[in-house]
């Protein structure tokens, strides 16, 4: 699955750092995300990585579990983001990468667990925001989530109420007001996108 060029720049370079993550990345452009993700749990074999580290592979394994259509990595993503925000809980970047882990886990799985986890996306993007403003992938994360939640089906709605009393009410309006956030801060196509579709449903 990895280069021969892969697997001597793995032994020379030093673990866990900004270089080697980088390196990641090229590996996964050039051969996928399940490749990026195993060259990544060969790195953090070899070191103590901080959370920012920990944080970028716990969503490099939620991405390959994402590409390959099963859970295999979710596990691993899931600890290393629970990790990484027990490590360093006043990161609003761990908190941000927890919400994409638990969105990508929602896009594979079945509709009862989708009920069930649908609030911690929400939770964990909001604090996210709390901790830092300024994060853009957080703001579009939490349009999205009221976007999507405000368009379940009237019996998947039914469901989440069951499963979630008390569950935070989604609305189109605040699926406006965040993806303008993040369009204000990250002037992303995708994000106007979802910004136009947002306004037309709020009218």
């Amino acid at each position: 699955m990895l280069s021969t060029i892969a697997w001597l720049v793995f032994w020379m370079m030093p673990p866990c750092t900004d270089a080697a993550r980088l390196e990641a990345e090229r590996i996964g452009s050039q051969a996928g995300r399940e490749a990026r993700a195993v060259y990544m749990d060969l790195l953090l074999s070899r070191c103590e990585p901080d959370a920012a580290f920990m944080s970028h592979a716990a969503l490099m394994f939620a991405e390959a579990a994402q590409a390959s259509k099963n859970g295999r990595w979710l596990p691993d993503a899931y600890r290393l983001a629970r990790t990484a925000i027990r490590t360093e809980p006043g990161s609003a970047f761990a908190h941000e990468i927890m919400s994409d882990v638990i969105a990508i886990d929602i896009e594979l799985t079945h509709l009862f667990r989708k009920a069930v986890l649908a609030d911690s996306v929400r939770l964990f993007a909001t604090q996210a925001l709390r901790l830092d403003p300024n994060r853009a992938k957080a703001a579009y994360i939490l349009g999205r989530w009221h976007l999507q939640v405000a368009d379940l089906p009237p019996y998947a709605a039914m469901i989440r109420t069951m499963l979630t009393p008390g569950a935070y009410p989604a609305r189109y309006e605040d699926a406006v007001r965040y993806l303008e956030l993040a369009y204000r801060l990250n002037p992303d196509p995708e994000i106007r996108q979802w910004l136009d579709v947002a306004r037309s449903k709020s009218r």
